[in-house]
């Protein structure tokens, strides 16, 4: 029998990719893991991972002239 499921297809590099799959050992929204760039993850998380994604990339970003506290 054929199961479908809603999602959203992702296109990303590897690394991006390490950080969706660290993501996903404690939100578990990865639908299928496609090739070395593609996952097919839940509608539902989207967003989520988009901030999530957002704020980890601020997080590791250096900015030229940054003092940090």
């Amino acid at each position: 029998m054929v199961q479908a499921s809603k999602g959203v297809l992702i296109e990303c590099d590897i690394i991006a990719k390490q950080v969706i799959l660290n993501l996903n050992q404690t939100h578990n929204f990865i639908v299928a893991d496609l090739d070395d760039t593609h996952l097919f993850i839940k509608a539902d998380y989207a967003r989520m991972l988009q901030s999530e994604l957002d704020r980890i990339i601020n997080e590791n970003t250096y900015t030229v002239g940054e003092v940090k506290p």
